[in-house]
């Protein structure tokens, strides 16, 4: 903690003496944010690997982190808040139900950054993080009591499809540290890539099934790798 407290200074002191880039009067106040990324998670009872009913992954079912609803906002010259949700996605079939997997990290962070060189920026963040992990099967269903009850409404109401809905669902806690530069190619348009680790308090137990506690998936995600890279629109 001393180490990152220190790291928040250097790039205070940096961002104060530096001279903005001569294509910006300033830094856009508001930065939307469209990319992706990568990671390497330990799926455990959530990949075929370990788990025989899963159905089959490649590389971005199990590496791939979508980034679509990420805002940042410059509060101070050298100072940005903002929101980003980044989600890992797996879907297919076990027996006849459709399985679909969600992981979503959501982060509130702190931003701090100062210009290189004229078009060049760098910039160190820190974030706590909520994140979610969502399972779901869905199943069709028949039920002789639906169908007897709509057809004596009416013959036409026949083969109705129904469907049977399950859902587990896991909240944990976590924490992220971020390095990146953002390459200005116009006063509001940039690409940002930025490199640093998800560390999660993820705990097995106490997954909601309905109104079940039941224990989920080990998932090997404690410290994460993330590589991310952006396209950013400022105003």
């Amino acid at each position: 903690m001393k180490s990152i407290i220190k790291i928040i200074i250097l790039f205070s002191v940096l961002s104060s003496v530096s001279a903005q880039p001569s294509i910006l009067s300033k830094p856009p106040k508001i930065s939307f944010y469209l990319g992706t990324g990568f990671y390497n998670p330990g799926l455990i009872g959530l990949d075929p690997e370990s788990n025989a009913i899963i159905p089959k992954m490649n590389l971005l079912d199990r590496n791939l982190l979508i980034s679509w609803v990420n805002i940042k906002y410059m509060f101070y010259p050298n100072a940005r808040v903002g929101y980003s949700q980044s989600q890992s996605f797996h879907t297919g079939t076990i027996g006849e139900s459709n399985y679909s997997r969600t992981i979503t990290f959501r982060e509130l962070s702190i931003e701090t950054f100062y210009f290189q060189f004229p078009r060049f920026e760098l910039n160190f963040s820190l974030a706590p993080m909520y994140n979610t992990g969502t399972i779901q099967l869905t199943a069709p269903a028949s039920s002789a009591d639906w169908d007897s009850f709509l057809k004596n409404l009416d013959e036409d109401n026949d083969n109705i499809s129904l469907t049977v809905e399950g859902v587990m669902k896991k909240n944990w806690l976590g924490f992220s540290s971020f390095i990146g530069g953002r390459y200005y190619l116009s006063p509001s348009m940039s690409i940002e890539g930025r490199f640093g680790y998800y560390r999660n308090f993820y705990s097995r137990e106490n997954w909601k099934l309905e109104k079940s506690n039941v224990i989920g998936p080990e998932l090997s995600i404690k410290n994460l790798p993330i590589f991310q890279i952006f396209y950013v629109l400022g105003f």
